[in-house]
C-alpha cells in the first residue's frame, strides 16, 4: 500500500470517528445508527463497515483512543509538575480546555461512557481505570510529600476527584440559559478549591 493510500484510509477513518462523535452526543449512543453516522460523514453507508464492524466498536475506539491522551497528558503532567496543588490544576486545565475545543468530545464521554452500565459489563472500563490509577499515583506522591493528608485514600479521593469533574461538565450539559458554561473557568476553579480545601473549618 502507498503513503498516500494509507494517509487517506486514516483520514476516512478519523472522519468517521468524528462524525460518529457528533452523532453519539446529538441523539445519544442507543438511538444512533449507523446510517446518521454515514450521513454525518458523507460517506456511503457501507464503508463504514469496511473499517468498523458496530457503532459499538467505534464508541470503544473513541473511548479508548480519547482516555489514552488524557492519561498520557496526566503522566506528562506528573513528570514535569513538582506540587500537588499545581498538578490537579494543570489537569483540571486540560480538561477544560478539551470541553472548550470539543464539546460532543467530553458529552459523550460522560454522558455515554461514564454512565453506562452496559459499556461497563461489556468491558470498557478498563481505560477509566487506568486514569485512576495514575490520579491515585499522584495523590501517593502529594501524601509523600507531605501535601496531602495522609489519612486518606488515595482511590477514594481520585474517583472523588472525576466525580468533582463529571459535576462540572453535567452542569454545562443540563444548564438550559447557558449560565454555568459562560463561567465554565470560574466555577471550576471553585469547584476545585473545595476539592483541595475540603468544606469544613480547620
Amino acid at each position: 500500500m502507498s503513503v498516500r493510500n494509507s494517509k487517506k484510509i486514516e483520514e476516512k477513518r478519523e472522519s468517521i470517528i468524528n462524525s460518529a462523535i457528533k452523532v453519539f452526543a446529538r441523539k445519544g449512543f442507543e438511538n444512533a445508527r449507523i446510517s446518521d453516522i454515514a450521513s454525518e460523514a458523507g460517506t456511503a453507508y457501507g464503508l463504514i463497515y469496511h473499517y468498523f464492524n458496530s457503532k459499538e466498536e467505534l464508541l470503544r475506539e473513541i473511548i479508548e483512543e480519547k482516555w489514552a491522551l488524557f492519561l498520557k497528558s496526566i503522566k506528562d503532567i506528573d513528570d514535569m509538575e513538582s506540587g500537588f496543588r499545581q498538578k490537579i490544576v494543570k489537569i483540571t486545565g486540560i480538561l477544560l480546555d478539551t470541553y472548550k475545543k470539543f464539546p460532543e468530545l467530553m458529552k459523550v464521554l460522560v454522558a455515554e461512557y461514564s454512565r453506562s452500565p452496559r459499556l461497563i459489563k461489556d468491558g470498557m472500563m478498563e481505560p477509566f481505570l487506568k486514569v485512576i490509577k495514575a490520579l491515585e499515583n499522584i495523590i501517593r506522591k502529594g501524601q509523600m510529600a507531605d501535601e496531602v493528608r495522609k489519612d486518606i485514600s488515595p482511590t477514594m479521593a481520585s474517583l472523588m476527584y472525576m466525580g468533582v469533574i463529571d459535576t462540572l461538565f453535567t452542569l454545562v450539559e443540563i444548564d438550559p440559559r447557558g449560565k454555568f458554561k459562560k463561567n465554565i473557568e470560574r466555577r471550576a476553579k471553585a469547584i476545585i478549591e473545595i476539592y483541595l480545601n475540603g468544606v469544613c473549618k480547620k
